[in-house]
Protein backbone atom coordinates (compact mmCIF):
# COMPACT_ATOMS: atom_id res chain seq x y z
CA UNK A 1 0.00 0.00 0.00
CA UNK A 2 2.63 2.16 0.99
CA UNK A 3 3.89 2.05 -2.78
CA UNK A 4 0.89 2.40 -4.29
CA UNK A 5 0.46 5.89 -2.23
CA UNK A 6 4.58 6.73 -3.31
CA UNK A 7 3.68 6.00 -6.96
CA UNK A 8 0.83 8.35 -6.79
CA UNK A 9 2.55 10.98 -4.89
CA UNK A 10 5.07 10.82 -7.74
CA UNK A 11 2.29 11.23 -10.73
CA UNK A 12 0.91 13.62 -8.93
CA UNK A 13 4.00 15.65 -8.45
CA UNK A 14 4.84 15.23 -12.25
CA UNK A 15 1.39 16.79 -12.88
CA UNK A 16 1.88 19.75 -11.25
CA UNK A 17 5.46 20.36 -12.27
CA UNK A 18 3.66 19.77 -15.83
CA UNK A 19 1.30 22.54 -15.04
CA UNK A 20 3.71 24.69 -13.62
CA UNK A 21 6.25 24.33 -16.67
CA UNK A 22 3.69 25.48 -18.88
CA UNK A 23 2.52 28.10 -17.06
CA UNK A 24 5.58 29.66 -16.31
CA UNK A 25 6.23 29.60 -20.39
CA UNK A 26 2.89 31.38 -20.52
CA UNK A 27 3.77 33.77 -18.43
CA UNK A 28 7.25 34.15 -19.95
CA UNK A 29 5.38 35.00 -23.15
CA UNK A 30 3.19 36.99 -22.21
CA UNK A 31 5.34 38.99 -20.16
CA UNK A 32 7.92 39.21 -23.31
CA UNK A 33 4.82 40.04 -25.47
CA UNK A 34 3.41 43.23 -22.91
CA UNK A 35 7.13 44.79 -23.27
CA UNK A 36 7.30 44.59 -26.60
CA UNK A 37 3.68 46.13 -27.10
CA UNK A 38 4.86 48.99 -24.11
CA UNK A 39 8.69 49.75 -25.76
CA UNK A 40 6.65 50.23 -29.12
CA UNK A 41 3.94 52.07 -27.84
CA UNK A 42 6.61 54.55 -26.05
CA UNK A 43 8.97 54.86 -29.01
CA UNK A 44 5.84 55.66 -31.58
CA UNK A 45 4.97 58.43 -28.45
CA UNK A 46 8.62 59.32 -27.82
CA UNK A 47 10.19 59.50 -31.39
CA UNK A 48 7.36 61.15 -33.62
CA UNK A 49 8.22 64.31 -32.18
CA UNK A 50 11.86 63.89 -32.36
CA UNK A 51 14.07 66.66 -34.95
CA UNK A 52 15.69 64.00 -36.89
CA UNK A 53 18.95 64.29 -35.55
CA UNK A 54 18.00 63.12 -32.41
CA UNK A 55 16.14 60.14 -33.99
CA UNK A 56 19.59 59.38 -35.76
CA UNK A 57 21.05 59.81 -31.94
CA UNK A 58 18.54 58.07 -30.39
CA UNK A 59 18.72 54.72 -32.59
CA UNK A 60 22.19 54.86 -32.28
CA UNK A 61 21.68 54.49 -28.50
CA UNK A 62 23.17 57.52 -27.73
CA UNK A 63 20.55 59.27 -25.89
CA UNK A 64 20.03 58.83 -21.99
CA UNK A 65 17.41 60.81 -21.70
CA UNK A 66 15.20 58.01 -20.55
CA UNK A 67 17.35 56.80 -17.68
CA UNK A 68 18.14 60.41 -16.23
CA UNK A 69 16.59 59.98 -13.19
CA UNK A 70 18.75 56.65 -12.40
CA UNK A 71 21.66 58.59 -13.80
CA UNK A 72 21.09 61.50 -11.03
CA UNK A 73 20.19 58.70 -8.42
CA UNK A 74 23.48 57.41 -8.65
CA UNK A 75 21.97 54.00 -9.29
CA UNK A 76 23.60 53.88 -12.98
CA UNK A 77 26.33 55.97 -14.85
CA UNK A 78 25.82 57.00 -17.97
CA UNK A 79 28.97 55.00 -19.48
CA UNK A 80 26.71 51.83 -17.40
CA UNK A 81 23.76 53.05 -19.47
CA UNK A 82 25.01 53.37 -22.65
CA UNK A 83 27.26 50.46 -22.89
CA UNK A 84 23.62 48.35 -21.63
CA UNK A 85 21.65 50.15 -24.79
CA UNK A 86 24.60 48.83 -26.91
CA UNK A 87 24.45 45.56 -26.20
CA UNK A 88 20.82 43.34 -26.20
CA UNK A 89 22.22 40.75 -23.97
CA UNK A 90 21.83 43.13 -21.06
CA UNK A 91 18.61 44.79 -22.11
CA UNK A 92 16.50 43.33 -19.19
CA UNK A 93 14.87 40.53 -20.71
CA UNK A 94 14.36 37.34 -19.30
CA UNK A 95 16.60 34.83 -20.01
CA UNK A 96 15.63 30.94 -21.21
CA UNK A 97 18.37 29.69 -19.36
CA UNK A 98 18.36 28.22 -15.78
CA UNK A 99 19.77 29.96 -12.61
CA UNK A 100 23.45 30.22 -12.30
CA UNK A 101 25.03 27.99 -10.23
CA UNK A 102 27.15 28.38 -7.08
CA UNK A 103 30.36 26.94 -9.67
CA UNK A 104 29.47 29.68 -12.70
CA UNK A 105 29.25 32.26 -9.90
CA UNK A 106 32.39 31.49 -8.68
CA UNK A 107 34.34 30.81 -11.66
CA UNK A 108 33.31 33.92 -13.20
CA UNK A 109 34.01 35.87 -9.89
CA UNK A 110 37.36 34.19 -9.60
CA UNK A 111 38.09 34.90 -13.41
CA UNK A 112 37.44 38.78 -12.84
CA UNK A 113 39.24 39.27 -10.02
CA UNK A 114 42.07 38.08 -12.30
CA UNK A 115 41.41 40.15 -15.13
CA UNK A 116 40.81 42.84 -12.59
CA UNK A 117 44.35 42.81 -11.36
CA UNK A 118 45.59 42.28 -15.05
CA UNK A 119 43.93 45.69 -15.78
CA UNK A 120 45.22 47.55 -12.93
CA UNK A 121 48.65 45.96 -13.03
CA UNK A 122 48.71 48.75 -16.52
CA UNK A 123 48.58 51.36 -14.24
CA UNK A 124 50.63 51.16 -11.60
CA UNK A 125 52.35 54.11 -11.63
CA UNK A 126 48.78 55.75 -12.08
CA UNK A 127 47.45 58.16 -10.03
CA UNK A 128 44.54 57.15 -7.92
CA UNK A 129 41.64 59.11 -10.43
CA UNK A 130 43.75 56.79 -13.05
CA UNK A 131 43.24 53.72 -10.90
CA UNK A 132 39.68 54.66 -10.31
CA UNK A 133 38.99 55.18 -13.91
CA UNK A 134 40.55 51.72 -14.44
CA UNK A 135 38.59 49.92 -12.13
CA UNK A 136 35.11 52.15 -13.51
CA UNK A 137 35.93 50.95 -17.14
CA UNK A 138 37.17 47.13 -16.25
CA UNK A 139 34.08 46.87 -14.39
CA UNK A 140 31.49 48.32 -16.37
CA UNK A 141 32.41 46.42 -19.44
CA UNK A 142 32.54 43.31 -17.70
CA UNK A 143 31.00 43.08 -14.48
CA UNK A 144 28.11 45.08 -14.74
CA UNK A 145 27.27 43.19 -18.34
CA UNK A 146 27.84 39.56 -15.99
CA UNK A 147 25.09 41.21 -12.99
CA UNK A 148 22.49 41.46 -15.70
CA UNK A 149 22.69 38.14 -16.82
CA UNK A 150 22.50 37.02 -13.30
CA UNK A 151 19.38 38.95 -12.58
CA UNK A 152 18.02 38.29 -15.71
CA UNK A 153 18.18 34.37 -14.80
CA UNK A 154 17.17 34.20 -11.16
CA UNK A 155 13.95 32.49 -10.98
Amino acid sequence: EFQHVEHVLEEKTHAYRSVAERAERRLRSTVQQKREQFAKALDSLSTSSLPGRLKVLRDKHQLVGERLADIKAGKETVQEVLHAASDPNVMGEMSDKPPMTLEEIITYLDNWIHGLHDALSKVKKATYEGIWEAYHDYTVKTLYVWDREYLSRMP
